[in-house]
């Protein structure tokens, strides 16, 4: 349950309960199915994401509309959902961040959700330094339920999408993808 110190039609004012930062979260989609998406911009001079509160976004190198690392539409009303976190727990799959309750920070979007009795809480940022979104995640099962996670971009790496272009190779354990049209 969130506490808003100021509620607004959909989410709300919140401050984090460890320090005195002040941040925005979003608890309440349900009362609003048919609403855009609220979204969040983490990002350095070098690379960035658009989060929102109900998917992990689109990614970004350098230039955000000539260089996507994954799908973006300019369409207010959807959502960009290139990129997906799913957890699979007794042969079903969940999207960790659609139904979580959102709440950003400046630097920093998390995401806290819970599936059937698996606790998760999804840290998203950008570092100030370097070209990565990173993704970090706790996961608290108290089921007896085996859970594993995957995050499933769907790569562009370009201005637009060319169906087929993307190649993905895997080496020790590394996923790589290469886009020989746009190198």
């Amino acid at each position: 349950k969130v506490s808003y110190l100021y509620k607004t039609g959909m989410g709300g004012f919140i401050q984090n309960p460890e320090s005195e930062e002040l941040g925005f979260a979003i608890s309440d989609k349900n009362v609003f199915p048919e609403r855009p998406p609220w979204c969040h911009i983490l990002a350095n001079r070098n690379f960035g994401t658009v989060v929102s509160d109900s998917s992990l976004g689109f990614t970004f190198a350098q230039n955000a509309s000539q260089n996507k690392l994954t799908p973006w539409d300019n369409d207010v009303v959807t959502d960009n959902t290139g990129e997906k976190l799913t957890m699979r727990i007794d042969r079903e799959n969940y999207n960790v961040i659609e139904g979580s309750t959102a709440k950003f920070f400046k630097g920093r979007a998390e995401y806290e959700t819970l599936i059937g009795n698996v606790k998760v809480k999804t840290t998203v940022f950008v570092p100030l330094t370097l070209r990565a979104k990173i993704i970090c995640m706790e996961i608290e099962n108290s089921s007896q339920e085996e859970a594993s996670v995957r995050y499933d971009p769907h790569m562009v790496l370009g201005s637009r999408e060319i169906y087929g272009s993307v190649n993905k190779e895997t080496e020790n354990d590394v996923l790589y993808f290469n886009n020989p049209i746009n190198s």
